[in-house]
């Protein structure tokens, strides 16, 4: 006998449905700013992805297209209807790892810096040339900036509510709590660690010179045509200041009670 495969049901329930079948092996068919309107929890609880939208609805890719409660859910969360496409469960999970926590853009962008940072190290004849470079000098940098950009936003486009930056005894580790779980991200390369913090510290108006004092400040950014309010905080630890971005994105709250569906 012939086993049947993940594609084979989902194509036989398409047409038994009559409806369309759509492959997400190509991420380039996603419009991943729209799918990711979704929470990641909701997406992995019904199996479902919004993969982009017509003049009139959101394209909705479901492993059940005839779970009734997951299109009500849908629909009253992105406030608009609804076109359901079928695809096989594998794909959907596929995709949404691609999609909240895949090597996106800033992800990419990110990894391809901070690669041109290790081998600019590399080729460093005299290290020690670097130490006499304060972090406050370095934090005014191109490449720390942009790094430093890069992670606000794929903060934001990921959803994420905080970022941690928490210095290692030989490295640093960057993380962010995305639906509750703190996730890996990329790290600087070493020489650009205590320039990433400093240029934090600059942002939030703090004291570049005192490390050995808790602090707090906050700033705005400008992203994707959303207001977003950074609230931070710096802890002297023993490896160095380890700093926490609280993200508040004004935008992602709804305070229209009409609008709640109740």
């Amino acid at each position: 006998l012939k086993m049947l495969n993940d594609e084979d049901v989902t194509l036989a329930l398409a047409e038994y449905l009559s409806l369309e079948y759509t492959r997400l092996d190509d991420v380039d068919k996603i419009d991943m700013n729209l799918a990711r309107i979704l929470p990641e929890s909701i997406a992995k609880r019904f199996c479902l992805v919004t993969i982009g939208q017509t003049d009139d609805n959101v394209i909705v890719a479901m492993a059940d297209p005839l779970n009734v409660i997951a299109i009500d859910t849908i629909t009253l969360r992105i406030k608009r209807q609804i076109k359901v496409v079928i695809s096989s469960p594998q794909q959907i999970h596929q995709a949404i790892e691609r999609i909240y926590h895949g090597s996106d853009v800033e992800e990419q962008c990110l990894r391809d810096l901070v690669e041109l940072e290790v081998g600019s190290e590399e080729s460093q004849k005299d290290l020690l040339a670097e130490k006499d470079i304060s972090s406050e000098e370095a934090a005014t940098k191109a490449p720390v900036i942009r790094f430093v950009d890069l992670l606000l936003s794929q903060a934001v486009k990921s959803r994420a509510s905080d970022i941690h930056i928490e210095p290692q005894e030989h490295s640093m580790t960057i993380r962010m709590r995305i639906d509750g779980v703190l996730r890996d991200t990329v790290p600087p390369a070493r020489r650009m660690q205590a320039a990433v913090v400093a240029r934090v510290k600059i942002l939030s108006e703090m004291d570049i010179a005192e490390r050995r004092l808790p602090q707090d400040g906050r700033f705005k950014i400008k992203t994707s045509g959303r207001d977003i309010d950074v609230r931070v905080s710096v802890i002297p630890t023993i490896y160095g200041e380890k700093v926490v971005m609280r993200i508040l994105d004004a935008s992602a709250v709804n305070h229209d009670i009409s609008k709640l569906g109740l």
